[in-house]
């Protein structure tokens, strides 16, 4: 078949067809399809002359295919069910039924917390959606929704509001951590005392500075970083049984100061907490599952707030 002839084909020819190879009557067919049955005859005409076979022959049945219209029939039916898919509403989304994976683009700290605690419920509800959580920074990068490398992103925005809905999760303060029972956080710490002692740094890209020199800076002050590392598992591990001191957010700080046998303690300067984000293209708000998981992560990001407002230390 060549081009022109592929455009003479239309939906009506095709429905025509699957009809008469399912009815073998041109009376049913063209009663079916709410037209006369020179309508339906002149259809058959049509689509003969496209394929160059006759597709039909009378018998005293009706209707009988030809060799070549069973072998078209197959495609016929799958061209017609796809068609149906679109112009068809979709069947309402029901979490219990849901199928399907959705990528969270998400810091470390995010995926030990709010991504490990909304999979959780996430899971109870909907237990045939799968999630893909792919490393990122905490700052939302615009382009891995754009292209489609992440559904969802967990972090900051941006300013890109037009492109993107963002909803607000919560706002992590920051607290000091220190070894249990460290002799300077035995009474009030000062800014001055705290400057003096020996930090850890913890940064994507192994920065030595960051937040806290900041905040030291406004108040005169300059600390010493001995080092810089990643993430905050390995920056706890290298504290243990030191007298090294570092910060981190509440969130990462509850969840695994413990095991490293450190305790939080309020900083001695004021510290911005981290603006913690859910983040989706607004093209995408349409999809009824990923606003299911929206929704759940909004309320696991509801749940943290709450903790935090209560336990503004993590000694709970």
């Amino acid at each position: 078949m060549n081009n022109v002839d592929f455009r003479r084909l239309d939906m009506t020819l095709l429905l025509v067809f699957h009809l008469l190879a399912e009815t073998g009557k041109l009376t049913t067919a063209a009663d079916r399809l709410g037209l006369t049955q020179s309508a339906v005859s002149h259809a058959l005409k049509r689509l003969r002359e496209i394929t160059g076979d006759p597709l039909f022959e009378r018998s005293h049945r009706g209707m009988r295919p030809t060799r070549r219209a069973e072998v078209l029939l197959p495609t016929v039916r799958q061209i017609i069910e796809l068609s149906r898919s679109i112009v068809e509403p979709p069947e309402p989304f029901t979490p219990e039924r849901a199928k399907g994976v959705v990528k969270i683009g998400a810091a470390d700290m995010h995926q030990a917390t709010l991504f490990r605690r909304s999979m959780r419920r996430m899971f109870d509800m909907a237990p045939g959606l799968q999630l893909r959580a792919l490393r990122s920074y905490h700052q939302i990068d615009p382009d891995a929704l754009i292209e489609g490398r992440t559904d969802i992103a967990l972090g900051q925005g941006y300013g890109g509001r037009s492109l993107t809905v963002s909803r607000l999760l919560y706002r992590d303060p920051f607290v000091v951590l220190a070894r249990q029972g460290h002799e300077a956080f035995l009474t009030q710490i000062t800014p001055e005392r705290y400057a003096g002692l020996l930090h850890l740094q913890t940064s994507p890209n192994s920065e030595l500075t960051g937040r806290v020199d900041d905040a030291l800076s406004n108040v005169g002050l300059r600390r010493r970083v001995v080092a810089s590392l990643p993430l905050f598992s390995p920056t706890f591990c290298a504290m243990t049984g030191t007298d090294l001191v570092t910060v981190a957010p509440l969130t990462v700080a509850r969840f695994q100061a413990g095991r490293y046998g450190l305790e939080c303690h309020a900083p001695p300067v004021p510290l911005p907490p981290i603006v913690v984000e859910a983040t989706m293209l607004t093209s995408r708000r349409s999809d009824p599952m990923l606003d299911f998981v929206m929704d759940v992560i909004v309320a696991t990001g509801a749940e943290i707030a709450a903790e935090l407002a209560q336990d503004p230390l993590g000694t709970a």
